[in-house]
Order: C-alpha cells, then sequence, then structure tokens
C-alpha cells in the first residue's frame, strides 16, 4: 500500500512517501523545507501569525503532493515545536482544516518508540538489546530495548533549534560553547538512561556530520566527531561552507548540533557509533494499522449514504475484539447519521453505534413494509436519544488519560475513553470492552466517582446520555500511538497534566472534569490555588 507520513519536526517539515507491505519499505518521494520551528517558540513561546500561515501552506502542499502520487493513507504528526507551543491547538486545528488530515501531536515517549521502529524495523541485525539516540530541532531521545514495544524512552528538550535564539556570535564565543555544555549537561542530569554497547544516532544533524566525516574518511567515533566540532565552532559561516560534505541548508547551525552530539555522546562514553537513515517517519510508515477498507466505499455508497438517513439499514462492519483482534460484526438499526468519516445507528435497544466508514465490509437498506407507516424522525432535540455509558478515569503519572471526540468534523472535545452501555453490560464491563476498542489496553476498573447527564448534538443527533465514570488502571503498557481507536468518532489520545485540565477546560467535557478527578492527583502535582 502506498502511504504517505508528514512529519511536522522543529527544525524541517518532511514528507515521505512510500509504498509499504510487511516486509518492505520502498521510497517513492522525499521533500524537505526548513522552517524552524523550535528556533519560533524558543523566542517567542508560540508560532506567530505569518509563521503559522507558512506551516499550513507547506502541511497543504504537502497533502496536496501525496493525494497526486496516490498515496491511500495520510498521517500527519507533529513533534516537540508544536507540542511545547502556547497555541498548539490553533496550529493543529489549522492544519487539519487546511488539509482534511488530523494531526497527531506526539508525546515524547511515543515519538521515541516510533523512532526506535523506524530503525529497527529496517534492520534484522538489530535483533539483540540497543540503544537508539534521536536528536531533532527540540527534543532528544535515549531509547533502549529489543522492540518498540518493549523500548524504554528517556527525553530530554535538548534540541538544535531550541538552542539557536540563544546563539548571537559566529564563530561561537567562549561564553557560548560554555552555556550550551551546561545546558546540555543539565537536561542529561534529569535522566538515567540505560546506553548499550551497540548504539545508533539519528537525524538530521548526525547524518550531516556523518558527511562530513566520510568526506575526510573519518570513522564513525566519538573522538572523530570531537575534531569536527572543534573545527566548525571556531570557524565563521563562510568557511564552514567550504568544508567538505556540509550542505548550505545545514550550514548556520550543524556547528551548534556537533558541539551538542559531542558534548552527549562524551557523557555517556561511547566511543563508536553506527548512523541511520531511518527514523520517525519510517516508524510511522510501517506501524501496524486499523484495517482501511478503501476499496469497498464505493460498493458502499450505493447502498447506504445521506438518504438513508431514518431507515433500517444493516451494516457489516470491523471492530478490535479483546481475545480475538479484529473481527467482523454486524449491526442492524435506523441510520441516525451519515458523512465521509462515519455512520451512526440506533439499534432497537437504543444504543448508538459509531461507525467508520472506511471499516465497513457491507451494508444494504431494508425496505419498510408496505403497510407499515413511516418511523418518525429520531435523534431529535426535543425527542433525543436516551443512552446509557460509563466512561474510564485513568491517572498515569499524575496526568489523565483522555481521548478527542469530533461532535462535527471541525470540533474537538476532549473526555475520558468510554462509551455506550450495550445489552445488559454493566458500567465497568463497558469500561474494560471501550477501553479495549479504543485504546487497545486492558484495565483494572475500581468504584464509580461519579455520575452526571449531559445533552448535546453529535452529528446532529441529539442525546441525553447518563454517564457512569469510574477509577481505572492500566493492567500492561499503554503507548498513545498504538491505540487501535476503532470508534470512529476518535482521533487521538492525550494526557493531561491538572493544570492543563484547567486551562483547557473550555475544551474538556465536562467543563469542571478536574475539580470532579482533583483527589486522584498528588499534591505536589497540583498548581497553587487549584480549586
Amino acid at each position: 500500500m502506498r502511504k504517505a507520513v508528514i512529519d511536522l519536526g522543529s527544525n524541517s517539515f518532511h514528507l515521505l512517501i512510500a509504498d509499504v507491505d510487511e516486509t518492505s519499505l520502498n521510497p517513492v518521494l522525499r521533500k524537505r523545507v526548513m522552517l524552524h520551528l523550535g528556533r519560533e517558540v524558543a523566542s517567542y513561546g508560540m508560532l506567530r501569525p505569518r509563521v503559522l500561515e507558512r506551516v499550513v501552506a507547506t502541511a497543504q502542499t504537502f497533502v496536496t503532493t501525496a493525494k497526486k502520487l496516490d498515496a491511500k493513507v495520510i498521517r500527519i504528526v507533529a513533534t516537540a515545536a508544536i507540542r511545547d507551543a502556547d497555541n498548539r491547538d490553533v496550529i493543529v486545528s489549522e492544519i487539519a482544516r487546511a488539509t482534511g488530515v488530523n494531526v497527531t501531536v506526539l508525546a515524547p515517549s511515543t515519538e521515541g518508540k516510533y523512532a526506535f521502529h523506524g530503525v529497527s524495523s529496517r534492520n534484522t541485525n538489530l535483533a539483540t538489546k540497543h540503544t537508539v539516540i534521536d536528536l531533532g530541532g527540540g527534543s532528544m531521545e535515549i531509547i533502549t530495548g529489543i522492540t518498540a514495544q518493549d523500548a524504554i524512552v528517556s527525553s530530554v528538550p535538548i534540541g538544535v533549534s531550541r538552542f539557536m535564539p540563544h546563539v548571537t556570535n559566529d564563530p561561537l564565543e567562549p561564553q557560548d560553547l560554555k552555556a550550551i555544555t551546561a545546558a546540555v549537561m543539565t537536561q542529561l542530569a534529569s535522566i538515567t538512561p540505560e546506553i548499550t554497547k551497540d548504539v545508533t544516532l539519528i537525524g538530521g544533524s548526525i547524518r550531516a556530520l556523518a558527511r562530513i566525516l566520510d568526506a575526510a574518511d573519518q570513522p564513525h567515533t566519538t573522538k572523530a566527531l570531537g575534531k569536527v566540532a572543534d573545527m566548525l565552532i571556531v570557524a565563521p559561516m563562510k568557511k564552514r561552507l567550504a568544508v567538505a560534505g556540509m550542505r548550505r541548508r545545514r550550514v548556520d547551525h550543524l556547528h551548534v548540533a556537533a558541539l551538542i552530539w559531542h558534548t552527549v555522546l562524551t557523557h555517556y562514553g561511547i566511543k563508536t557509533f553506527t548512523v541511520n537513515d531511518s527514523g520517525l517517519r519510517e516508524g510511522v510508515l510501517r506501524e501496524p494499522r486499523r484495517p482501511q477498507i478503501r476499496t469497498l466505499r464505493h460498493a458502499y455508497r450505493r447502498h447506504v449514504g445521506p438518504d438513508a438517513i431514518g431507515s433500517r439499514v444493516s451494516i457489516r462492519h470491523l471492530v478490535t475484539d479483546e481475545t480475538r483482534g479484529t473481527i467482523p460484526t454486524d449491526v442492524v438499526g435506523r441510520l441516525a447519521a451519515f458523512d465521509d468519516d462515519m455512520a451512526l445507528v440506533i439499534d432497537r435497544h437504543g444504543a448508538l453505534h459509531i461507525i467508520d466508514v472506511a471499516m465497513i465490509l457491507a451494508s444494504k437498506v431494508i425496505p419498510a413494509h408496505p403497510s407499515r407507516p413511516a418511523e418518525p424522525a429520531l435523534g431529535t432535540k426535543d425527542k433525543p436519544v436516551v443512552r446509557h455509558a460509563a466512561r474510564a478515569v485513568i491517572v498515569t503519572n499524575n496526568q489523565l488519560l483522555l481521548v478527542a471526540h469530533h461532535p462535527e468534523p471541525e470540533v474537538t472535545v476532549w473526555t475520558a475513553p468510554g462509551g455506550g452501555q450495550v445489552g445488559d453490560e454493566t458500567p465497568t464491563e463497558t469500561v474494560r470492552r471501550e477501553v479495549q476498542e479504543e485504546l487497545g489496553v486492558a484495565v483494572l476498573v475500581g468504584a464509580p466517582l461519579f455520575t452526571r447527564t449531559a445533552k448535546f448534538a453529535f452529528r446532529g443527533v441529539w442525546l441525553t446520555q447518563h454517564e457512569t465514570w469510574l477509577a481505572a488502571d492500566l493492567d500492561g503498557t499503554f503507548v498513545a500511538g498504538d491505540a487501535p481507536l476503532n470508534d470512529a468518532g476518535i482521533s487521538q489520545v492525550r494526557a493531561f497534566s491538572f493544570e492543563e485540565l484547567v486551562r483547557e477546560r473550555e475544551v474538556i467535557a465536562p467543563p469542571d472534569l478536574a475539580e470532579r478527578v482533583q483527589g486522584l492527583f498528588t499534591q505536589e502535582s497540583l498548581p497553587n490555588g487549584a480549586p
């Protein structure tokens, strides 16, 4: 299958289009645009309007290119700069609005696991425990393990673009060297990663430095890299540009990258290393994703579409079962809503089924009996669908896991994982099933924390939803990027600190969630003046 990934990095934006199957990844096109967002965020804390315009235009161009080359799957991921920007939500929504593709802002641990998977999945000789170090524009990840699933990720805010606003001298002055080195060492003191004998370095800056080493016929050792760093940091830009192997787009910051890399490698006693050209983007493309039954859409639309709203329908689609994996299942009921992303079906028990159009295998409209009168409208504001639901309150590392729902295609609301009760399910059973489907992990369910009733519209269908919120703990390793997200109304998972729950309450349901779950956070994690 042809896939595309757009990596919104802190130093540059990348587009990678490749033909991917279970055993191979064959690049079709690579493009890069240097935007230096890490420098922008370090200077202003956000993306200013003119920079945001360029960001959106670049992402839009990349998506257009991917579609022209017939990419069946397009993913957009963002890393440290956008992750740290004060106007992150504005950036993400503007890109999604312009491109029609949702943006996944990767947590540092997820970013590291993707990078590790990108390296290990293309190098079969890395079958034992090994270390991958990824230095980008806004952060550095050190990942050690055998597979991405078991790998341990340490992430620190060390990045080339992050440091550049504080570099005002060219060449670097002694005080610049001292300040950069001290900043790197301070961050490294905050982590204790395991470093194995086999170390692979990835990222654009180390590949650029490797080209200089290769041009000088030097080995990939920390000692040789140190000599390159010493040469670059005392040379003005004009002389750096003349160095064999140097590329113009790197000349303004590669001397800083060389200093950072040499400091890190020396600190951990790494003497030799391997440089790899794979990483985050390859990891995203090689990620096992939920099935995309795109080829059946045309047949599906011949039977069920917007004209069938209000009619009885039968839809066969795919869901993820906790023990059997991805399996087909059937739902029969009345079609309440339909658009390009999803179908909403209300079955005879009143349960609402949210079905991803891309995962529908077959469907049909069930003709009304000639003598049966037309059924009344359903899910109106005056006569909403009554639904019972349960949600999981999962606090891990003093952060609450929430999922992004989209009651309308361009509207995002964050709430806890969970959903409607099916049949005779108890709230506990619903939470176990829904979390497994949405996050791909089992949970240990505890006592109910609170109940609430909410009336709202979802894709035009009005609901009165009675919710039970229960405490739950993860029963296994959870990686946000691996979440199957089978619910078509959910696009991403995010961990919120207590402060973020308070600050972003306007996009959180319920808005007073921070106050309701405050007791689950340690006192040290609560900001001064917490309610």
